[in-house]
């Protein structure tokens, strides 16, 4: 029996890439009321999409030497910016052949 203080792994997991993918759109949305001119400052970057960019530009390998404690999560959360970045791209270029 599971204490009321301790989540499971999986439920665990599955909130933090909820918040993410929340976090994300949410960046996402703003960046986008930019373009359409309704919005005039520049919202902050969620931290895991400048961890994101800053792995997938460097070239790191995510589980050679270490890079993560607990990579199944890391590369979890990894995929799931990976989605959302795709699919703001997606429709970010269907807006401009428009």
């Amino acid at each position: 029996m599971q204490c009321g203080l301790a989540k499971s792994g999986g439920s665990l997991i599955g909130e933090i890439l909820e918040e993410t993918r929340t976090e994300l759109r949410e960046y996402f949305g703003a960046m986008n009321e930019i373009k359409a001119g309704i919005r005039s400052s520049m919202p902050y970057k969620p931290n895991r999409l400048r961890v994101y960019e800053a792995v997938k530009s460097s070239g790191l390998s995510l589980l050679a030497g270490g890079l993560m404690d607990q990579p199944y999560i890391w590369i979890a959360i990894f995929e799931a910016i990976s989605q959302e970045v795709a699919l703001y791209e997606a429709l970010d270029n269907a807006n401009r052949s428009r």
